[in-house]
């Protein structure tokens, strides 16, 4: 009985230091948020020569400050930017590699974003209720437009060296080109194609997906409808897009580098035959990208029908029903 009424006070008492706590918490936070506001307010009055003592945060560029302080809007949204995309397995490393051997064009490693960052505003302009509040707001496509052109030309700016001409390759990319154009009128589109059997086998090995019949035809479709969706937004950019087959690279790089260099109004210089050689110089190369360890070899040919030999076979039928990108690109069924 009595250590019950011992246990009484205690929790008495423990509610009175709970509630003491609280009302000086209260009372501290309310101190806080009247200082910050009453410093805000001074901050806000005050004449900026009145300001010299304040701390403010430095903003530090690097040795390319000039370039980043040259930010007009107008002048980003007409540059002449390049984009090379295309399904995994298909080329786009090597090719953003030729370009960067070039003096005038830096492409750089894989961004990663840019994909995530143009597929979020293709799916926010398709929703109508989404475009129909923003205009309420006073935020129509062009506001928000010259706000992406920022973004998209801010990254590509700061993630290496500066160059005459900048470019973005991540295989996604494409998916939006029909946007991104919208955002870059005077951009051009280096679409890379590959076998989607050869494409689809190499990227199950890289991935260390077991090969089996199912899981090859769940790869060659996804290759397919990739392949539907940017290859539609490509006839309806006409002459700002170039499809480029990862096999004539391959085997007639001297040719097929001339077709991609004219596409960009570029010259052609025989270093990007040799793009191995400008490996650690020119060319900087990130060890995330899964061809990494390709590029460092000179142009082969050893892995364009390596698939026939291991790749589970497809019926003909089957694959001109399911897969019609294989014979729309030229590939023989057989």
């Amino acid at each position: 009985m009595q250590i019950r009424k011992h246990l009484d006070k205690f929790l008495v008492f423990l509610v009175l230091f709970i509630l003491i706590c609280a009302i000086f918490k209260i009372f501290h936070l309310q101190i806080v948020i009247t200082y910050q506001s009453s410093a805000f307010e001074t901050y806000i009055d005050s004449d900026p020569k009145d300001l010299k003592d304040i701390n403010l945060r430095e903003i530090k560029f690097d040795a390319d400050e000039e370039a980043r302080r040259s930010y007009k809007l107008k002048s980003i949204r007409q540059k002449d930017l390049v984009f090379v995309g295309g399904f995994g397995r298909s080329g786009t490393t090597l090719m953003r590699i030729i370009l960067d051997v070039h003096p005038n064009i830096r492409c750089g490693p894989e961004t990663k974003i840019l994909p995530a960052f143009t597929g979020f505003l293709d799916q926010f302009f398709n929703r109508n209720r989404i475009v129909f509040d923003l205009a309420e707001a006073q935020l129509h496509n062009e506001t928000l437009n010259n706000a992406a052109a920022l973004f998209i030309y801010h990254i590509m700016l700061s993630h290496g060296q500066n160059a005459t001409r900048l470019c973005a390759k991540d295989p996604e990319l494409l998916l939006n080109m029909r946007h991104l154009h919208q955002i870059f009128p005077n951009a051009k589109f280096i679409f890379m194609i590959r076998d989607g059997r050869a494409a689809s086998y190499s990227l199950m090995l890289k991935s260390r997906v077991v090969v089996t019949r199912k899981s090859f035809y769940a790869f060659l479709t996804s290759w397919n409808d990739m392949n539907v969706l940017i290859d539609e937004q490509c006839d309806q950019l006409s002459s700002a897009c170039l499809r480029v087959k990862y096999e004539s690279l391959a085997i007639r790089p001297r040719e097929t580098i001339h077709r991609v260099m004219r596409f960009l109004n570029e010259s052609f210089i025989s270093e990007q035959l040799e793009h191995e050689r400008h490996i650690g110089s020119r060319v900087v190369v990130s060890q995330l990208e899964w061809s990494s360890d390709q590029i460092l070899r000179p142009i082969y040919t050893d892995s364009i029908d390596l698939w026939r030999k291991k790749a589970p076979k497809l019926p003909i039928r089957r694959c001109r029903r399911r897969i019609p990108m294989l014979e729309r690109f030229g590939y023989n069924l057989n």
